[in-house]
């Protein structure tokens, strides 16, 4: 469950009632853009659904990230998958 990013998140936050950064679940560039324009904004992390230590990951600072971020998240995916998260940044010193 914890590669599988829309199923934790999915739990820890609508379910469980968690507080997260915003979030949208997007299936192509183009919902990206929307999501980005629509409410997450800059910056931005993009990362495959389904992943784990980092990979695919992208942090989005500006529109001229967005079709590099995709692209990578798409090759970091550990299964094919055309899904990815966008979340709105949180800066932080350390992860636990």
């Amino acid at each position: 469950l914890t590669m599988d990013r829309e199923g934790i998140r999915r739990l820890a936050a609508e379910e469980l009632g968690v507080p997260t950064s915003p979030y949208q679940f997007c299936d192509s560039l183009e919902e990206l853009q929307a999501a980005i324009d629509g409410g997450i904004g800059y910056p931005c992390v993009v990362k495959p659904v389904m992943s784990s230590s980092g990979k695919g990951q992208s942090k989005l600072d500006g529109p001229d990230d967005v079709a590099k971020a995709w692209e990578y998240a798409m090759g970091g995916a550990r299964v094919t998958n055309t899904r990815i998260i966008v979340e709105g940044f949180v800066d932080f010193d350390y992860e636990i």
